[in-house]
């Protein structure tokens, strides 16, 4: 648990399982480096459980560097909620990016003015998204890309520069979502 305050970082790996990041009040993660990616949970050498990203402010305060304020990589049971993005003074961030991931929950967050796409999900099944907003990126603000089962409601995607929503090689697969 993490107290109110600011946290500067060059960037954080998760590699356990069962760990649960958030804060106690007002915390604000800030990518200060200019070179790889922010909060990294997972790896490619084996699957990850269990992990909760909750309640943070992330931003960036470099510009001229690009890659993921956030990123799960090879994960299941994980979750994103409570997170608000803010404006990331035109560097090519994307806000989240979810690869090869089983039943995953992203919910009551905000991602906004990234310098790419807000948010890309990727090899995906069971994706469960209620209540975010992804407005205003340079790309496009949700990005769907062979992902099996998306369930939610009460998403948004406004005023992007690409697309609201772009679904690339997506598989039949139900949509429950209501915006």
């Amino acid at each position: 648990q993490f107290p109110a305050g600011k946290y500067g970082y060059s960037a954080l790996t998760v590699k356990a399982n069962n760990v649960v990041l958030k804060c106690d009040g007002e915390a604000y993660l800030i990518k200060m480096s200019t070179s790889g990616n922010g909060l990294i949970v997972g790896n490619q050498a084996g699957r990850l459980y269990g992990v909760e990203i909750r309640g943070f402010q992330l931003s960036s305060s470099v510009t001229g560097a690009s890659g993921k304020l956030l990123s799960f990589v090879n994960v299941g049971q994980c979750g994103i909620y409570d997170i608000t993005q803010t404006a990331s003074f035109g560097v090519p961030w994307i806000g989240v990016r979810v690869t090869n991931a089983s039943q995953f929950i992203f919910s009551n967050n905000q991602f906004q003015d990234c310098g790419s796409d807000g948010l890309v999900f990727e090899d995906i099944v069971d994706l469960y998204i209620d209540n975010n907003r992804s407005d205003s990126h340079v790309g496009s603000g949700w990005v769907f890309n062979k992902v099996a089962g998306v369930y939610g409601s009460s998403n948004t995607a406004y005023d992007n520069g690409a697309h609201g929503v772009s679904g690339l090689n997506t598989y039949a697969s139900p949509v429950l979502t209501t915006q």
